[in-house]
C-alpha cells in the first residue's frame, strides 16, 4: 500500500514538473514575441503583411547564423558583405542581370555576369511599328526587354526573380526568389540589418527620371501601354546608418556607394516601389 502511495505521489510530482516546465516554456516564447511584435509596432511595420507569402521577418529569419552582418556603433551603420559586379564592358544595359549575380554570390555561390546571361536569361528584342506608326514591343513584366550586351531596356522583378531561380535550381540551392512591392523604409532597413540584401529599382545616381523623353510602346497582345522613363536603374541595398542607404550599384562603381535614404526613397517610389529578396 505503502509503494502504491508513494508511485501516486512521484507520478504527480512528474505531472506538476512537465506542467510547469511547459509554463516557464510558452511564458519565454510570448515574452520573445512580445519584445519582437514591440519592435516592430515601434518602427510602424506591419509584422503581418505579406511579401509574396511571406513576412519581412521570415526573410530576415532564413539568413539567421549565415553570415555577420558589420555594425559601428559610433555611426550605427550596417553593412553586409555583398560583392561588387560590374555591368561593364560586357552588359551596359544589364544592371538588373548584375544585381542578381551579386546577390546570388552573396549567398555562397560563384556565377559569372556572362554565364548568367547566356544560360538563364530569355531576351526579346523585336519592336514594330505597325500601320499607323504605333510602336509595338515586348513586356518586361515577362522577359528581358532589348539586348543587355547592347541596346535594351531591361526587365521588372518578377522576370529577374524566374531567372535567379533557375541559376539557384542548376547550383543545386534550394533556395527562392521573391518579387515584392511596397516595402517601407523602415522594412528595407530591417532587412538590411537581418542580412539580408534586397535588389532595389531606382534610377541612375538617384538623379531625377527623364519625364520629357520617356520610350512608350504598346505589349505584344494585350495592346496595353507602356511608358518606361529614361534613367531607370537596378541596385543592391546593402547597408544602411542614420542618413544613408548603401548600394553595390553595378554602374560602374569601383566601390560600395551611399545615398541619401529620404532621396533613395523618392526614387524607389516613382519607379514603383519594386524589389527582389531571396530566400534561403
Amino acid at each position: 500500500m505503502e509503494s502504491k502511495l508513494i508511485a501516486v505521489v512521484l507520478g504527480v510530482f512528474a505531472m506538476l514538473s512537465s506542467a510547469a516546465s511547459d509554463f516557464a516554456e510558452t511564458t519565454s516564447v510570448e515574452t520573445d514575441r512580445l519584445e519582437e511584435l514591440a519592435v516592430f509596432n515601434e518602427l510602424n511595420i506591419d509584422r503581418g503583411k505579406l511579401y509574396d507569402g511571406f513576412t519581412v521577418q521570415d526573410y530576415i529569419d532564413s539568413y539567421k547564423g549565415y553570415k555577420e552582418v558589420s555594425h559601428t556603433a559610433f555611426s550605427d551603420k550596417y553593412t553586409l558583405s555583398v560583392p561588387l559586379v560590374n555591368q561593364y564592358p560586357d552588359l551596359p544595359t544589364g544592371c538588373e542581370l548584375a544585381a542578381a549575380v551579386s546577390v546570388i554570390e552573396y549567398n555562397g555561390n560563384k556565377i559569372g555576369l556572362t554565364d548568367f546571361t547566356d544560360r538563364f536569361v530569355v531576351c526579346d528584342e523585336n519592336f514594330y511599328h505597325d500601320d499607323e506608326g504605333i510602336l509595338h514591343g515586348p513586356d518586361p513584366a515577362e522577359v528581358f526587354v532589348g539586348d543587355p550586351y547592347g541596346w535594351g531596356y531591361g526587365c521588372y522583378p518578377a522576370v529577374l526573380a524566374e531567372y535567379m531561380d533557375k541559376a539557384f535550381k542548376s547550383l543545386g540551392v534550394e533556395y527562392s526568389s521573391h518579387a515584392v512591392t511596397g516595402l517601407s523604409e523602415e522594412e528595407l532597413l530591417e532587412l538590411v540589418k537581418g542580412g539580408v540584401p534586397v535588389i532595389v529599382w531606382a534610377s541612375l545616381d538617384m538623379k531625377a527620371f527623364d519625364y520629357r523623353e520617356p520610350s512608350v510602346w504598346r505589349i505584344y497582345e494585350t495592346e496595353r501601354e507602356l511608358t518606361w522613363y529614361k534613367g531607370s536603374h537596378t541596385l543592391v541595398l546593402c547597408g544602411a546608418d542614420k542618413d544613408a542607404f548603401y548600394f553595390m550599384d553595378p554602374n560602374d562603381k569601383t566601390e560600395i556607394v551611399a545615398y541619401g535614404r529620404g532621396l533613395f526613397m523618392r526614387r524607389y517610389s516613382e519607379a514603383g516601389a519594386r524589389a527582389v529578396i531571396v530566400k534561403r
